[in-house]
């Protein structure tokens, strides 16, 4: 049985779940502030467990290569790059210089950062879990807040990463919404939730079909696996960033135009 007892128990359940193969249950472990981001985590939830799956998959097929990436990963770790998927998807499918969005395919070098986040994410989604149970650890804001710690300082500062108690006892990790760069991109409306729905089920089609490629040889590389993913998954990711762009515009001119509208 997986505990929340407390914030570290949480933690620790984390971690748990990761090694006894069951990452799908990860999101359980986040506080929602609605149906709709439920929904959402429930997504997110089969995709975590595809991508588990994958995981094993391409460290069986490709060991050498998933530790010569690794140890590169850990040294751009070490300069301060990013290597989130999300963090490179957004740089370069967001809005660019003077809020105008690129049109057009994507260029040579945002597929290759694009293939390069997706080929660290493969080889070893969950190793940061599973390696840092002695670096991450919690303290007591309130009776019923915390606050999760990386090396005893404060992870994401600095407005740091939460934990709450809900009233049946248990404890949650809570997403930073407020953080620049989370908060211009979290859904606020029910049509936001769907779009953003639609591009985990993008990734997780994408993450299903790459595992049986893996599985039955279709793939020699794991290089050849990130770009095999790009290939399928970029465009359409894209094509949802886009959208939400596109809906966010049509919200913000939609406020304006009933602020002016004569009373």
């Amino acid at each position: 049985p997986y505990s929340q007892a407390s914030p570290d128990e949480t933690i620790q359940t984390a971690r748990l779940m990761v090694e006894r193969g069951e990452a799908s249950r990860l999101p359980d472990l986040i506080w929602a502030a609605n149906e709709d981001e439920r929904r959402l985590f429930t997504h997110l939830g089969r995709m975590l467990g595809s991508l588990q799956k994958l995981g094993v998959a391409i460290q069986a097929k490709f060991p050498q290569e998933v530790g010569e990436l690794k140890a590169r990963a850990e040294e751009a770790a070490n300069k301060g790059q990013s290597t989130s998927l999300l963090s490179q998807m957004t740089q370069s499918m967001g809005p660019q210089r003077g809020n105008r969005r690129r049109q057009g395919p994507p260029s040579d070098a945002q597929r290759s950062a694009f293939d390069d986040t997706l080929s660290n994410l493969f080889a070893d989604p969950y190793g940061f879990l599973e390696r840092s149970s002695e670096r991450l650890s919690t303290v007591y804001i309130t009776d019923n807040t915390a606050a999760v710690m990386w090396d005893k300082k404060p992870v994401l500062p600095p407005l740091g990463l939460a934990m709450k108690q809900e009233t049946n006892g248990d404890w949650y990790i809570v997403i930073p919404t407020a953080l620049p760069g989370i908060s211009s991109a979290w859904p606020r409306s029910k049509e936001e939730y769907q779009v953003w729905g639609s591009l985990i089920t993008t990734l997780d089609k994408t993450i299903i079909d790459l595992t049986a490629d893996v599985e039955l040889g279709r793939v020699t590389t794991l290089d050849e696996v990130s770009k095999r993913a790009g290939e399928k998954a970029f465009i359409p990711a894209a094509m949802v960033f886009y959208a939400f762009g596109q809906l966010r515009d049509a919200q913000k001119k939609e406020a304006a135009q009933s602020v002016t509208a004569p009373k």
